[in-house]
């Protein structure tokens, strides 16, 4: 594949990922919407697809096509944002089902915000952040930034 298409796909989901980020909290949906363009321009074709494998299906397609460490880096990242936005529209939907009944109920809410598909992303982006860490491993390129993500990932637990 030639470098400059990788270099092009990198930034536009640097681009797509600034998108996500100024609309996550005022436009949920259209952040959402946003990640399913940005799924547009990888090797996975579309969000429907990557949403259809299942982890371990993922990791062998990563390995087969060979995806570049640095798109998947940025992939983490936006998945890490859909999972924000998934626990927060979640979150919000029930305290609206809860009423305002007390502060108790409201803290409750959060340990039963994870769905089956919530949970399936989140091995998802599991398994993006191992490929990840070890094809820099492979290429002795060290990153500060996958332990800012497993971080990341460990606060939806």
């Amino acid at each position: 594949m030639p470098v400059d298409y990788i270099l092009e796909m990198i930034e536009e989901l640097g681009r797509a990922m600034r998108a996500i980020i100024a609309r996550k909290k005022d436009q949920p949906a259209k952040a959402l919407e946003e990640i399913k363009v940005a799924f547009n321009g990888t090797k996975f074709g579309n969000k429907a697809f990557f949403d259809a494998l299942s982890p371990e299906e993922l990791a062998a397609f990563l390995r087969e096509k060979q995806v570049d460490y640095r798109a998947a880096d940025y992939i983490v990242d936006i998945l890490l944002e859909e999972a924000d936005i998934a626990r927060d529209l979640e979150l919000e939907r029930l305290a609206m089902d809860m009423g305002r009944e007390s502060k108790a109920a409201n803290q409750h809410i959060q340990s039963i915000v994870y769905n089956d598909q919530q949970l399936l992303l989140l091995r998802k982006i599991q398994v993006m952040i191992d490929y990840t860490t070890e094809i820099e491993t492979a290429l002795k390129i060290f990153s500060l930034k996958r332990g800012q993500q497993r971080e990341r990932l460990k606060g939806f637990n």
